[in-house]
């Protein structure tokens, strides 16, 4: 997931562990074509949380992901997470923030 215009990904830590190089394709949006490809460095990771940071050097802008915080959360508002629940591959999951909070009382 792209969480910055300058090329910073966040990714899993168990994806990047051991890799001699890591190579990222940018799907189709906001100006990148299908099958850009890049090679990665790693900026931080942490073991434990299972997260890693690492960045692409793109010629312009990559579009990122807009972060929110829960505590501007306002009930029906969509939100999604990502991760490899269950051990799952590429899991996302989305859903109405009232039944999240819902479930979450």
């Amino acid at each position: 997931m792209i969480i910055d215009p300058r090329g910073y990904i966040i990714t899993n830590h168990h994806v990047v562990d051991g890799v001699k190089e890591i190579q990222v394709t940018l799907a189709s949006r906001g100006g990148a074509s299908v099958g850009d490809h890049y090679t990665a460095r790693l900026i931080a990771r942490d073991m434990e949380t299972d997260l890693a940071i690492i960045k692409i050097d793109a010629a312009k802008e990559v579009p990122a992901i807009t972060l929110g915080s829960s505590a501007d959360l306002m009930p029906g508002e969509e939100v999604i997470a990502v991760g490899n629940a269950y051990g799952y591959d590429h899991t996302v999951t989305r859903e109405s923030s009232a039944r999240c909070i819902a479930r979450c009382k």
